[in-house]
């Protein structure tokens, strides 16, 4: 049996790590080569920087390569990606993976060419979705908040034909507060999809790690605030706790 995995997510921006609630309201919270070298130190065996820039912002690859340069553990990049010239810098400077949200829907193709070149276990997407009060799940574009024509199975489907390696899924109304997991989407793809399935937000306690460990088919779990913050809505502690 594969080892469930507890995977940090840092979220930066120009100013350095930030974080906020449901994809909004961000602040600093420090400095991404201190904070990955202690959660290296913790004993975090992977983590994924994402990138909170939108839109055509260009990547400053020898700022995020520094990053890589000083784990000694497995690092996804997450955000945007223009180009197949994009891709081989972030691979060829030591990221084992990209994850890609709005690119997956605006240039699928992309992702097919990364996977093709590299591998499927180089590719992964992120898909952030809402339940509505009818409990339907609801994909999301997270730049915009406005809700995706495709659904989740559909996406799913496409995401099987391109050969992506990885499927996340994060629910963008727990994003950041610490107010316990959502399985809504996991349950849609669960048996549909034979790629690992992380899911994401929301992560307040032990309990809900060890919640989600039990969880057959789950993979993991992405971890933000609780791995950033004392408490909800107190200091920053950066820390990693595996079950």
């Amino acid at each position: 049996m594969s080892q469930f995995r507890v995977i940090p997510e840092l979220l930066f921006d120009s100013s350095g790590l930030v974080k906020g609630r449901s994809f909004g309201g961000h602040e600093y919270v420090g400095d991404p080569l201190n904070t990955i070298k202690i959660l290296c130190d913790f004993g975090a065996s992977e983590i994924i920087i994402a990138n909170r820039a939108v839109g055509g912002s260009a990547l400053d690859f020898n700022r995020i390569a520094s990053w890589v340069s000083i784990s000694n553990v497995p690092v996804a990049y997450s955000g945007t990606v223009q180009s197949m010239a994009d891709a081989d810098e972030l691979l060829h400077s030591g990221f084992e993976k990209i994850v890609m949200s709005r690119g997956f829907f605006t240039n699928p193709q992309l992702l097919k060419n990364i996977s093709h070149v590299y591998g499927a276990q180089s590719t992964g997407v992120n898909f952030v979705y809402r339940v509505e009060r009818d409990g339907e799940v609801v994909l999301i574009d997270w730049e915009t908040g406005y809700p995706l024509r495709q659904s989740l199975l559909e996406a799913v489907e496409i995401a099987a034909e391109i050969g992506i390696g990885e499927i996340y899924l994060t629910n963008v109304d727990r994003e950041g507060l610490m107010e316990g997991l959502d399985y809504s989407a996991f349950e849609v793809v669960k048996g549909v999809t034979e790629v690992p399935v992380v899911i994401g937000g929301g992560v307040g306690d032990m309990t809900d790690l060890k919640a989600a460990s039990k969880t057959v088919g789950l993979s993991g779990v992405t971890v933000g605030s609780y791995f950033t913050f004392i408490r909800r809505d107190e200091g920053v502690l950066i820390r990693y706790e595996n079950i």
